[in-house]
């Protein structure tokens, strides 16, 4: 949508440096009418939960004056290779992974086979809130 011109900025790792930088583009105004979008980036490395966590804030600056903003947050899971527990923890979650596709199939078929009549058995509401709380544990 937006051409491949523009200019961008590398932020220090210190929080004085970065603030110190970012003072002097608001003074010269980095940012003009001609300005469209701005991304803002960031990875974040947690070592206590050995995850690295992804940040974009993204905002459109419209030629009519309104900011439209999004924001997506990603977390990356690393695998410390010096834990067995790790690996265990890894094989767990495949296997529990593989049972929630295999569930998740299952019930598919269900419903197919049963029609209306899969939504008034209890025990159905029962495993799909089973197959839900099982994807939350793998995420």
């Amino acid at each position: 949508m937006y051409g491949g011109g523009g200019y961008y900025i590398d932020l220090p790792r210190s929080a004085s440096e970065a603030s110190d930088i970012v003072e002097i583009l608001r003074r010269k105004d980095w940012l003009t009418r001609e300005t469209r979008y701005v991304f803002v980036h960031a990875c974040m490395y947690n070592s206590n939960t050995n995850d690295f966590w992804i940040v974009a804030l993204n905002f459109e600056f419209a030629p009519v004056g309104r900011i439209y903003s999004s924001v997506n947050v990603g977390r990356v899971r690393s695998i410390d290779d010096r834990k067995a527990y790790n690996y265990f923890l890894t094989a767990c979650r495949i296997y529990l992974g593989t049972y929630v596709l295999c569930a998740t199939i299952g019930q598919l078929l269900e419903t197919i086979q049963l029609g209306r009549a899969y939504l008034w058995m209890v025990g159905h509401y029962v495993e799909l809130l089973f197959l839900c709380f099982a994807c939350l544990f793998i995420w």
